[in-house]
């Protein structure tokens, strides 16, 4: 009797560990929506970056809300970005054509890069597949400013 309810037990316990199992999605799966939402906002040449954190090898800062946000609409950008206080260059305005635009898409690993001129700067943009946006700009007189926040749309 012991063994029948031990089998039994044990038949449940695999059961319920099967069904389980088979309900998980993947980390892929989960952030396909993501995914196509920021490829479609990429594509249409119309979205707006808001920078949350502003960082280097050895420090990292919270931004103030709004403070660090570049619109890209069409061939246009416009806005500011935001570097660390204790570096020389605090705030860069940018409003300006945008020059030699490249965006690639890799469906597999589900990120995207983004890179272009404007202002006399290099940017570079790159979503990963939960929507963080890490920026970098590069005026190319080794003042660098890198952060993370998100895109959304224009």
């Amino acid at each position: 009797m012991k063994k029948t309810i031990t089998l039994s037990l044990l038949f449940c316990l695999a059961l319920t560990t099967s069904i389980s199992a088979q309900t998980k999605k993947t980390q892929k799966e989960r952030f396909q929506a993501t995914y196509n939402a920021s490829k479609a906002l990429v594509k249409s040449n119309d979205f707006q970056y808001v920078g949350n954190y502003v960082f280097n090898n050895k420090k990292r800062e919270k931004l103030e809300a709004d403070s660090s946000t570049l619109k890209i609409d069409k061939n246009k950008i416009n806005g500011q970005l935001t570097s660390l206080s204790t570096s020389n260059l605090s705030i860069v305005n940018i409003n300006d054509t945008i020059k030699d635009y490249s965006a690639s898409f890799n469906d597999e690993k589900q990120t995207i890069t983004i890179s272009f001129k404007a202002g006399g700067s290099q940017i570079y943009i790159s979503i990963k597949p939960n929507g963080n946006t890490f920026l970098t700009l590069s005026n190319g007189l080794s003042k660098n400013i890198t952060q993370v926040g998100k895109i959304s749309k224009g």
